[in-house]
């Protein structure tokens, strides 16, 4: 049997940001789940949510970014 191994497992701190990206989503979906529910959202807190969503995304491109520099170079 020939087991190929991911690209994960050979980072294993790629593997750990996945894994808080993934716990990451689920917490984010489980806020807007109850969000829903109780339509106890204002917009105040929709604002709040825009904000750290925006942080999120622009963390991640900075990784990304400096990622892709220290493996090119």
């Amino acid at each position: 049997e020939i087991r190929v191994p991911r690209t994960t497992d050979r980072n294993p701190t790629v593997t750990k940001l996945v894994k808080e990206y993934e716990k990451y989503l689920v917490e984010l979906a489980d806020v807007n789940y109850v969000c829903h529910i109780s339509k106890y959202c204002t917009r105040q807190r929709d604002l709040v949510h825009r904000i750290t969503f925006l942080i999120g995304v622009a963390a991640r491109a900075l990784i990304t970014l400096w990622f892709m520099f220290k493996v090119g170079f």
